[in-house]
Protein backbone atom coordinates (compact mmCIF):
# COMPACT_ATOMS: atom_id res chain seq x y z
CA UNK A 1 0.00 0.00 0.00
CA UNK A 2 1.74 3.59 -1.02
CA UNK A 3 1.70 6.15 1.74
CA UNK A 4 -1.07 8.36 0.25
CA UNK A 5 -3.51 5.63 -0.31
CA UNK A 6 -6.52 4.45 2.41
CA UNK A 7 -7.72 6.20 4.95
CA UNK A 8 -4.09 7.44 6.71
CA UNK A 9 -2.05 9.66 4.91
CA UNK A 10 1.90 9.88 6.22
CA UNK A 11 2.84 13.56 7.12
CA UNK A 12 6.18 14.61 7.49
CA UNK A 13 7.64 14.00 11.31
CA UNK A 14 10.25 15.20 13.42
CA UNK A 15 13.03 12.06 13.86
CA UNK A 16 16.10 11.84 15.33
CA UNK A 17 19.04 10.77 12.74
CA UNK A 18 19.23 7.24 11.76
CA UNK A 19 21.78 4.82 14.03
CA UNK A 20 25.23 4.52 11.83
CA UNK A 21 25.53 8.72 10.71
CA UNK A 22 28.97 9.94 10.01
CA UNK A 23 30.27 13.19 11.66
CA UNK A 24 30.79 14.42 8.23
CA UNK A 25 26.81 13.67 7.85
CA UNK A 26 26.25 15.56 10.58
CA UNK A 27 28.31 18.19 10.02
CA UNK A 28 26.45 18.26 6.54
CA UNK A 29 23.40 19.09 8.33
CA UNK A 30 24.25 21.85 11.13
CA UNK A 31 21.01 21.70 12.99
CA UNK A 32 20.63 18.41 14.24
CA UNK A 33 23.59 19.02 16.51
CA UNK A 34 21.61 21.11 18.90
CA UNK A 35 18.46 18.69 19.28
CA UNK A 36 17.69 15.59 19.10
CA UNK A 37 14.36 15.82 17.39
CA UNK A 38 14.74 17.98 14.16
CA UNK A 39 13.50 17.41 11.16
CA UNK A 40 14.00 13.75 9.25
CA UNK A 41 16.50 14.43 6.64
CA UNK A 42 17.46 10.98 6.11
CA UNK A 43 16.80 7.86 3.95
CA UNK A 44 19.16 5.28 3.15
CA UNK A 45 21.99 7.54 4.92
CA UNK A 46 21.57 10.04 2.44
CA UNK A 47 19.97 13.77 3.58
CA UNK A 48 16.58 14.36 1.73
CA UNK A 49 13.97 16.79 2.46
CA UNK A 50 11.55 14.74 4.25
CA UNK A 51 11.36 10.87 5.94
CA UNK A 52 8.61 8.88 3.93
CA UNK A 53 8.31 5.31 3.76
CA UNK A 54 10.18 3.98 0.85
CA UNK A 55 9.14 1.82 -1.67
CA UNK A 56 11.94 -0.17 -2.53
CA UNK A 57 15.09 -0.67 -0.64
CA UNK A 58 18.45 -0.82 -2.91
CA UNK A 59 20.80 -4.20 -1.91
CA UNK A 60 23.03 -3.63 0.99
CA UNK A 61 21.09 -0.93 2.46
CA UNK A 62 18.94 -0.92 5.55
CA UNK A 63 16.02 1.78 5.79
CA UNK A 64 15.42 4.33 8.30
CA UNK A 65 13.10 3.49 10.28
CA UNK A 66 11.10 7.63 11.35
CA UNK A 67 8.89 7.23 14.48
CA UNK A 68 5.02 6.99 13.77
CA UNK A 69 4.03 8.78 11.25
CA UNK A 70 1.14 11.64 12.14
CA UNK A 71 -2.18 10.70 10.92
CA UNK A 72 -5.35 12.25 9.15
CA UNK A 73 -8.67 11.66 9.10
CA UNK A 74 -9.46 11.21 5.13
CA UNK A 75 -12.73 12.56 3.61
CA UNK A 76 -14.48 9.69 4.24
CA UNK A 77 -14.70 9.89 7.76
CA UNK A 78 -15.24 13.69 7.75
CA UNK A 79 -18.59 12.76 8.65
CA UNK A 80 -18.47 10.52 11.39
CA UNK A 81 -16.30 13.24 13.35
CA UNK A 82 -18.95 15.62 12.56
CA UNK A 83 -21.88 13.45 13.94
CA UNK A 84 -19.86 12.24 16.57
CA UNK A 85 -19.27 16.07 17.29
CA UNK A 86 -22.73 17.15 17.21
CA UNK A 87 -23.96 14.48 19.56
CA UNK A 88 -21.41 15.32 22.24
CA UNK A 89 -22.82 19.03 21.35
CA UNK A 90 -26.22 17.61 22.59
CA UNK A 91 -25.34 15.54 25.37
CA UNK A 92 -23.14 18.77 26.69
CA UNK A 93 -26.26 20.92 26.02
CA UNK A 94 -28.84 19.10 28.03
CA UNK A 95 -26.33 18.62 31.27
CA UNK A 96 -26.37 22.24 30.78
CA UNK A 97 -30.00 22.73 30.27
CA UNK A 98 -30.63 20.09 33.21
CA UNK A 99 -28.00 22.43 35.96
CA UNK A 100 -29.43 25.74 35.01
CA UNK A 101 -33.00 24.53 35.93
CA UNK A 102 -31.96 22.72 38.82
CA UNK A 103 -30.47 26.01 39.83
CA UNK A 104 -33.27 28.35 38.96
CA UNK A 105 -35.77 26.46 40.88
CA UNK A 106 -33.68 26.44 44.06
CA UNK A 107 -33.38 29.84 43.57
CA UNK A 108 -37.06 30.68 43.44
CA UNK A 109 -38.89 28.48 45.68
CA UNK A 110 -36.08 29.59 48.50
CA UNK A 111 -36.35 32.93 49.65
CA UNK A 112 -33.11 32.60 51.33
CA UNK A 113 -29.48 33.81 50.08
CA UNK A 114 -26.55 31.04 48.76
CA UNK A 115 -22.90 31.37 48.20
CA UNK A 116 -21.41 31.18 44.80
CA UNK A 117 -20.38 27.62 46.28
CA UNK A 118 -23.75 26.41 47.64
CA UNK A 119 -24.89 27.14 43.68
CA UNK A 120 -21.92 25.28 42.48
CA UNK A 121 -22.46 22.36 44.78
CA UNK A 122 -26.29 22.41 43.81
CA UNK A 123 -25.78 22.36 40.07
CA UNK A 124 -22.32 22.84 38.55
CA UNK A 125 -19.92 25.82 38.27
CA UNK A 126 -21.15 26.34 34.06
CA UNK A 127 -24.69 26.87 35.60
CA UNK A 128 -23.54 28.85 38.24
CA UNK A 129 -21.67 31.42 35.89
CA UNK A 130 -24.54 31.58 33.75
CA UNK A 131 -26.97 32.24 36.10
CA UNK A 132 -24.62 34.96 37.36
CA UNK A 133 -24.01 36.39 34.04
CA UNK A 134 -27.43 36.11 33.08
CA UNK A 135 -28.72 38.04 36.14
CA UNK A 136 -31.16 35.20 37.38
CA UNK A 137 -28.71 35.42 40.81
CA UNK A 138 -27.80 38.65 42.06
CA UNK A 139 -25.23 39.39 44.28
CA UNK A 140 -27.06 41.29 47.34
CA UNK A 141 -23.69 41.28 49.69
CA UNK A 142 -20.62 39.57 49.27
CA UNK A 143 -21.42 35.87 48.14
CA UNK A 144 -24.91 35.97 48.66
CA UNK A 145 -26.48 35.70 45.76
CA UNK A 146 -30.72 35.43 45.29
CA UNK A 147 -33.22 35.01 42.76
CA UNK A 148 -33.79 38.07 40.71
CA UNK A 149 -37.34 38.12 41.83
CA UNK A 150 -36.71 37.87 45.78
CA UNK A 151 -34.14 40.60 45.26
CA UNK A 152 -36.17 43.07 47.04
CA UNK A 153 -37.82 40.80 49.44
CA UNK A 154 -37.05 42.03 53.13
CA UNK A 155 -36.85 38.25 54.03
CA UNK A 156 -34.35 37.41 51.06
CA UNK A 157 -31.85 40.94 52.20
CA UNK A 158 -32.40 40.24 56.07
CA UNK A 159 -30.57 36.52 55.49
CA UNK A 160 -28.11 37.87 53.16
CA UNK A 161 -26.99 40.22 55.79
CA UNK A 162 -27.50 38.41 58.86
CA UNK A 163 -25.30 35.28 57.30
CA UNK A 164 -22.90 38.20 56.01
CA UNK A 165 -22.03 40.00 59.30
CA UNK A 166 -21.45 36.43 60.57
CA UNK A 167 -22.86 33.74 63.17
CA UNK A 168 -23.06 36.74 66.05
CA UNK A 169 -24.89 39.17 63.98
CA UNK A 170 -28.85 39.89 64.59
CA UNK A 171 -31.55 41.79 62.87
CA UNK A 172 -32.56 44.61 65.51
CA UNK A 173 -34.68 47.47 65.97
CA UNK A 174 -37.26 48.05 63.40
CA UNK A 175 -36.16 44.91 61.47
CA UNK A 176 -36.53 42.81 64.12
CA UNK A 177 -39.71 44.35 65.19
CA UNK A 178 -41.26 43.16 61.89
CA UNK A 179 -39.49 40.15 62.09
CA UNK A 180 -41.39 39.29 65.27
CA UNK A 181 -44.97 40.60 63.52
CA UNK A 182 -44.90 43.73 65.37
CA UNK A 183 -44.28 46.34 62.64
CA UNK A 184 -46.37 45.76 59.67
CA UNK A 185 -44.72 47.03 56.84
CA UNK A 186 -41.20 46.08 56.18
CA UNK A 187 -38.65 48.71 57.14
CA UNK A 188 -36.92 50.71 53.76
CA UNK A 189 -33.48 49.87 55.67
CA UNK A 190 -32.91 46.98 57.50
CA UNK A 191 -30.95 47.09 60.92
CA UNK A 192 -28.14 44.75 61.77
CA UNK A 193 -26.88 44.39 65.19
CA UNK A 194 -23.00 42.70 65.31
CA UNK A 195 -20.77 42.24 68.04
CA UNK A 196 -17.52 44.72 68.79
CA UNK A 197 -14.85 44.36 65.83
CA UNK A 198 -16.99 43.36 63.16
CA UNK A 199 -15.88 44.48 60.47
CA UNK A 200 -17.95 44.40 57.21
CA UNK A 201 -18.54 47.05 54.54
CA UNK A 202 -22.42 46.84 53.66
CA UNK A 203 -24.86 48.44 50.84
CA UNK A 204 -26.75 51.55 51.61
CA UNK A 205 -29.85 49.25 52.41
CA UNK A 206 -27.76 48.15 55.74
CA UNK A 207 -27.52 49.96 59.00
CA UNK A 208 -25.60 47.60 61.50
CA UNK A 209 -24.74 48.90 65.01
CA UNK A 210 -22.07 47.51 67.29
CA UNK A 211 -23.21 47.82 70.90
CA UNK A 212 -21.17 46.87 73.52
CA UNK A 213 -23.52 44.94 75.78
CA UNK A 214 -25.11 41.45 75.73
CA UNK A 215 -28.33 40.75 73.55
CA UNK A 216 -30.57 38.13 73.33
CA UNK A 217 -30.76 36.29 70.05
CA UNK A 218 -33.14 34.25 68.54
CA UNK A 219 -33.91 32.86 65.92
CA UNK A 220 -37.11 33.94 64.20
CA UNK A 221 -37.74 33.55 60.06
CA UNK A 222 -34.34 31.77 59.28
CA UNK A 223 -32.71 34.61 60.78
CA UNK A 224 -31.43 35.12 63.99
CA UNK A 225 -33.40 38.71 65.66
CA UNK A 226 -32.87 40.48 69.03
CA UNK A 227 -35.57 39.64 71.68
CA UNK A 228 -38.47 42.45 71.05
CA UNK A 229 -37.59 44.00 74.22
CA UNK A 230 -34.52 45.02 72.77
CA UNK A 231 -35.78 46.22 69.67
CA UNK A 232 -38.28 48.15 70.69
CA UNK A 233 -35.83 50.11 72.77
CA UNK A 234 -33.42 50.57 70.04
CA UNK A 235 -35.95 51.15 67.30
CA UNK A 236 -38.32 53.77 69.99
CA UNK A 237 -36.09 56.76 68.88
CA UNK A 238 -35.41 56.42 65.09
CA UNK A 239 -38.97 55.94 63.90
CA UNK A 240 -41.58 59.18 64.17
CA UNK A 241 -42.98 60.75 66.77
CA UNK A 242 -46.51 59.67 66.29
CA UNK A 243 -45.60 55.88 65.40
CA UNK A 244 -43.31 55.51 69.08
CA UNK A 245 -46.05 55.06 71.34
CA UNK A 246 -47.53 52.83 69.20
CA UNK A 247 -44.60 50.01 68.93
CA UNK A 248 -45.00 49.56 72.67
CA UNK A 249 -48.62 49.10 73.18
CA UNK A 250 -48.69 46.75 69.83
CA UNK A 251 -46.24 44.30 71.30
CA UNK A 252 -47.99 44.35 74.70
CA UNK A 253 -50.92 43.62 72.54
CA UNK A 254 -50.05 41.09 70.96
CA UNK A 255 -48.23 39.46 74.17
CA UNK A 256 -44.73 39.82 72.53
CA UNK A 257 -43.27 41.74 75.34
CA UNK A 258 -44.16 42.39 78.95
CA UNK A 259 -43.69 45.53 80.51
CA UNK A 260 -41.34 44.04 83.18
CA UNK A 261 -39.10 42.89 80.46
CA UNK A 262 -38.96 46.78 78.67
CA UNK A 263 -37.70 47.96 81.89
CA UNK A 264 -35.40 44.81 82.03
CA UNK A 265 -33.93 45.84 78.76
CA UNK A 266 -33.58 49.43 79.84
CA UNK A 267 -31.65 48.56 82.43
CA UNK A 268 -28.95 46.89 80.40
CA UNK A 269 -28.96 49.15 77.83
CA UNK A 270 -26.65 52.27 78.50
CA UNK A 271 -27.54 54.62 75.42
CA UNK A 272 -31.45 54.65 74.46
CA UNK A 273 -32.58 57.39 72.28
CA UNK A 274 -35.46 58.99 73.91
CA UNK A 275 -35.31 56.93 76.47
CA UNK A 276 -37.14 59.61 79.04
CA UNK A 277 -40.48 59.65 76.51
CA UNK A 278 -39.99 55.74 76.40
CA UNK A 279 -40.08 55.61 80.24
CA UNK A 280 -43.67 57.61 79.80
CA UNK A 281 -44.92 55.47 77.68
CA UNK A 282 -44.05 52.30 79.55
CA UNK A 283 -45.41 54.30 82.47
CA UNK A 284 -48.54 54.83 80.55
CA UNK A 285 -49.01 51.12 79.94
CA UNK A 286 -48.70 50.33 83.25
CA UNK A 287 -51.29 52.46 84.52
CA UNK A 288 -53.74 50.59 81.74
CA UNK A 289 -53.22 52.71 78.71
CA UNK A 290 -53.55 50.70 75.06
CA UNK A 291 -52.61 53.17 72.59
CA UNK A 292 -51.15 56.47 71.83
CA UNK A 293 -54.23 57.54 72.00
CA UNK A 294 -55.01 56.65 75.69
CA UNK A 295 -51.70 57.60 76.63
CA UNK A 296 -52.07 61.29 75.13
CA UNK A 297 -55.51 61.42 77.38
CA UNK A 298 -53.55 60.49 80.47
CA UNK A 299 -50.66 62.60 80.38
CA UNK A 300 -52.07 65.89 78.05
CA UNK A 301 -56.12 66.42 79.04
CA UNK A 302 -57.08 64.30 82.10
CA UNK A 303 -54.18 64.59 84.15
CA UNK A 304 -55.18 67.25 86.63
CA UNK A 305 -56.40 66.24 90.52
CA UNK A 306 -60.49 66.27 89.70
CA UNK A 307 -59.27 63.08 87.60
CA UNK A 308 -57.68 61.28 89.36
CA UNK A 309 -60.45 59.48 90.81
CA UNK A 310 -61.17 58.03 87.44
CA UNK A 311 -60.13 54.19 87.46
CA UNK A 312 -58.23 53.30 84.25
CA UNK A 313 -59.21 50.34 82.35
CA UNK A 314 -61.69 49.39 84.09
CA UNK A 315 -63.50 46.05 83.87
CA UNK A 316 -67.52 45.09 84.31
CA UNK A 317 -69.73 42.34 83.97
CA UNK A 318 -72.79 43.46 82.42
CA UNK A 319 -75.31 40.64 81.70
CA UNK A 320 -72.48 38.10 82.46
CA UNK A 321 -70.69 39.54 79.52
CA UNK A 322 -67.26 41.32 80.37
CA UNK A 323 -66.72 44.37 79.23
CA UNK A 324 -63.53 47.18 79.57
CA UNK A 325 -63.90 50.97 79.87
CA UNK A 326 -61.13 53.79 79.06
CA UNK A 327 -61.86 55.35 82.41
CA UNK A 328 -64.57 54.90 85.12
CA UNK A 329 -65.82 56.99 87.59
CA UNK A 330 -67.60 54.36 90.13
CA UNK A 331 -69.31 57.09 92.28
CA UNK A 332 -71.72 58.39 89.08
CA UNK A 333 -71.21 55.38 87.17
CA UNK A 334 -69.68 57.24 84.05
CA UNK A 335 -67.76 55.93 81.43
CA UNK A 336 -65.35 57.80 79.25
CA UNK A 337 -64.35 56.45 75.97
CA UNK A 338 -61.79 57.41 73.73
CA UNK A 339 -62.00 56.45 69.85
CA UNK A 340 -59.12 55.89 67.58
CA UNK A 341 -59.70 55.35 64.00
CA UNK A 342 -57.63 52.61 63.75
CA UNK A 343 -60.54 50.34 66.28
CA UNK A 344 -63.70 52.43 65.77
CA UNK A 345 -63.82 53.60 62.82
CA UNK A 346 -65.50 50.65 60.50
CA UNK A 347 -68.93 50.10 60.44
CA UNK A 348 -68.34 46.83 62.60
CA UNK A 349 -66.63 47.93 65.34
CA UNK A 350 -69.41 51.63 65.15
CA UNK A 351 -72.18 48.32 65.46
CA UNK A 352 -70.42 46.80 68.39
CA UNK A 353 -69.68 50.02 69.89
CA UNK A 354 -73.58 51.06 70.08
CA UNK A 355 -74.69 47.69 71.61
CA UNK A 356 -72.03 48.39 74.13
CA UNK A 357 -73.28 51.48 75.02
CA UNK A 358 -76.89 50.34 74.99
CA UNK A 359 -76.44 47.25 77.38
CA UNK A 360 -74.53 50.02 79.54
CA UNK A 361 -77.04 52.42 79.54
CA UNK A 362 -79.51 49.49 80.60
CA UNK A 363 -76.88 49.25 83.69
CA UNK A 364 -77.37 52.17 84.64
CA UNK A 365 -73.66 53.62 82.81
CA UNK A 366 -73.84 56.73 81.22
CA UNK A 367 -71.20 56.22 78.18
CA UNK A 368 -69.35 59.59 76.89
CA UNK A 369 -67.08 59.02 73.91
CA UNK A 370 -63.83 61.44 72.49
CA UNK A 371 -62.34 61.02 69.10
CA UNK A 372 -58.93 61.33 68.52
CA UNK A 373 -59.16 64.66 67.17
CA UNK A 374 -61.29 65.87 69.90
CA UNK A 375 -58.55 64.54 72.48
CA UNK A 376 -55.48 66.64 70.25
CA UNK A 377 -57.34 69.54 68.75
CA UNK A 378 -59.62 70.65 71.66
CA UNK A 379 -58.48 69.30 75.36
CA UNK A 380 -59.59 72.02 76.64
CA UNK A 381 -63.34 71.09 75.79
CA UNK A 382 -63.06 67.35 76.20
CA UNK A 383 -61.83 68.14 80.05
CA UNK A 384 -65.13 70.36 80.34
CA UNK A 385 -67.44 67.57 78.81
CA UNK A 386 -66.26 65.28 81.27
CA UNK A 387 -66.22 67.77 84.21
CA UNK A 388 -69.47 68.69 83.45
CA UNK A 389 -71.16 65.51 83.09
CA UNK A 390 -69.97 63.96 86.24
CA UNK A 391 -70.82 66.99 88.32
CA UNK A 392 -74.42 66.89 86.98
CA UNK A 393 -74.85 62.73 87.96
CA UNK A 394 -73.35 63.56 90.58
CA UNK A 395 -76.54 66.46 91.92
CA UNK A 396 -79.26 63.77 90.24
Amino acid sequence: MSPTSGILSYRPRTCPPPPGSSPTDLARVPHLRSSRLQPCTWRYGTPVSACVSPTSVPSGQRPHTCPPPLISLSPQSTDVAKSTKSALVRLYTGVMTHHVNKLRALLQYSPVSFSYADLVRTSSIGAAHRAVERGDAVRLVYDRYVAREHSESFAARAHAAVTWVGPEGALGGTAALFAWGILEDPPQRIHLIARPGTKRVMPSWVRIVRPTYDFPAIPRGGVMAVSPAFAIAQAYGLVAPHERSELVYSAIRRRAVTIVELVEALEVMPRVAKRHALLLTIHAAAAGAESHLEEAGLYDVFNTVEFARLTRQHKLLINSRPYRFDMYDAQTRTSIELDGARFHSSPEHQTHDAQRDAEAAAAGILTVRLSYRDIFDRPDWCRAIVRNTIRARERN
